[in-house]
């Protein structure tokens, strides 16, 4: 009995996936995804849940953070504004080239849309990019996408991620609200991880 060829394997495994990928992005035919190189802090704190506590990020905030920005998509439904994605370039001293997607918003109710606007987006920078991280959403539904879209179980949780804090109020009812985990959400621009991250060389 011939041993199992895993590099014909591998290659039948990715192009499924690929095949599933371009599957769900012509499912966002019926969707407006308008692409651009800028975003400014109004947009951008449009799309931000504001259930979560939050940094509003103003515009010398965002133009510093976003230095490396590759584009940002708006997914348009019926005349709405309904999903927000930036994606921004990182270099590392290992030769590859990272595209980290820093925000991806979208209400509950438009899950399916984030899942196919998503899988038209890889489509738009595959050929640009050996890899792109996303941190995982607290959303179940957008979990799920993101997994039928191929994105690997994460392998640094943002449990156990330097996002840590120390609460100096005295006040209780503040006190409550900012050590109830559920309250949070952190986004990868809120964390200094973003900052001239990609001036770091030799990683």
């Amino acid at each position: 009995m011939k041993g199992i060829n895993l590099t014909k394997v591998s290659n039948l495994a990715t192009w499924i996936m690929w095949h599933n990928i371009r599957k769900n992005a012509r499912l966002a035919n019926n969707l407006d995804i308008r692409k651009s190189d800028i975003i400014t802090s109004e947009e951008y704190n449009q799309y931000v849940d504001k259930s979560y506590i939050h940094i509003k990020i103003d515009e010398p905030l965002l133009e510093w953070k976003l230095e490396d920005l590759v584009a940002s998509y708006t997914v348009i439904k019926d005349d709405k504004g309904i999903c927000k994605f930036v994606i921004c370039q990182y270099d590392y001293g290992d030769g590859l080239k990272r595209a980290n997607i820093i925000l991806a918003e979208c209400a509950e109710e438009y899950t399916n849309e984030y899942q196919y606007a998503m899988a038209k987006i890889l489509v738009d920078i595959k050929n640009d990019f050996d890899l792109i991280c996303i941190w995982e959403p607290k959303s179940e539904g957008k979990k799920r996408s993101l997994k039928k879209l191929g994105f690997l179980k994460n392998i640094v949780s943002k449990e156990g991620s330097p996002f840590i804090i120390k609460i100096l109020t005295d006040e209780e009812e503040k006190i409550q609200v900012l050590s109830n985990s559920d309250n949070w959400n952190p986004r990868q621009i809120e964390t200094d991880t973003m900052i001239n991250l990609s001036k770091r060389k030799g990683i």
